[in-house]
Order: structure tokens, then sequence, then C-alpha cells
């Protein structure tokens, strides 16, 4: 448990280095970018996988959370990418 930990915050000092967006563009432009997408959507896949392996013998559970993982993918595919 301590390796996921680990890299689950070796990739959110990554993505907090790399990331240059704010709350002030996302007001003026409702926009995010391709590479802002991708990093979203690998967190909502990367945290929800571990929630269905921890909830192994509920498949309730699990449906409901992969139910829930795609409608957050989903929502965020639709927000508008930035030109160029």
């Amino acid at each position: 448990m301590s390796k996921i930990f680990h890299c689950a915050i070796f990739i959110l000092k990554k993505n907090y280095a790399l990331n240059r967006w704010t709350i002030q563009e996302w007001e003026a432009t409702r926009t995010l970018a391709r590479k802002i997408k991708y990093r979203a959507s690998f967190l909502i896949i990367f945290v929800f996988s571990i929630s269905v392996v921890l909830l192994k013998k509920n498949i309730y559970l699990q449906m409901l959370l992969i139910g829930i993982a795609f409608v957050l993918l989903y929502f965020l595919w639709r927000i508008k990418e930035e030109a160029g």
C-alpha cells in the first residue's frame, strides 16, 4: 500500500509542477488543454481501479464505482479543448 501511496503523491507533484493552468483561466475561457484531460482521466481511472480492487467481494459496489467513473470521464471529455 505504501508504494501505491508514493506513486500517487509523485504523480500529483509532477502534475502540479507541470500545470500552469489556473482557476482564472478556466473562468475566462471555459476550456481545458488536452494534456490536462489525459492526466485527469488517468487519475480517475487509477483511483477508481484501486477502489474496485478493494471492494472485490461486493460486485454491486464495483459496478456502481465503474458507472460513476464512466460518468466522470464522459463529462470530462465533453469540456471544450484549448485551441492550439
